[in-house]
């Protein structure tokens, strides 16, 4: 028994493998435009080290931050500072900073990137 093929099968054939192959680059571009959008929704993130030994510049207000429990300047009259590493792109030196850390009584913060969570 043979198949007839109409040429209106063949077209409609053609018309959802060039819908499928067309898909991933619609994707794209949706991803992309997500997060552009969520960028200008809000602007207020990142800090301006404007002048070298003095307290940077916050892009979001103090009252903005604090709905939130955030801050990004304690009292500016303490000699503090505080240290932060961003876990994920150490190359191996978690350990020994951990280390350091722990022999001079030195506490700190360590924020986990997406990439250490992947890998």
């Amino acid at each position: 028994m043979f198949a007839i093929i109409r040429k209106r099968h063949i077209i409609a054939a053609a018309a959802v493998v060039l819908v499928l192959a067309m898909l991933p680059l619609g994707m794209k571009g949706f991803r992309a435009g997500a997060v552009q959008a969520s960028a200008q929704t809000n602007p207020n993130w990142g800090l301006s080290f404007q002048k070298e030994g003095e307290t940077p510049v916050g892009n979001a207000s103090s009252d903005y931050l604090a709905q939130y429990n955030a801050y990004y300047v304690g009292d500016s009259s303490e000699k503090k500072i505080y240290l932060t590493f961003d876990a994920g792109y150490e190359a191996g030196y978690t350990a020994s900073i951990l280390d350091t850390l722990k022999k001079h009584n030195v506490k700190a913060a360590f924020f986990v990137v997406g990439n250490y969570l992947e890998t």
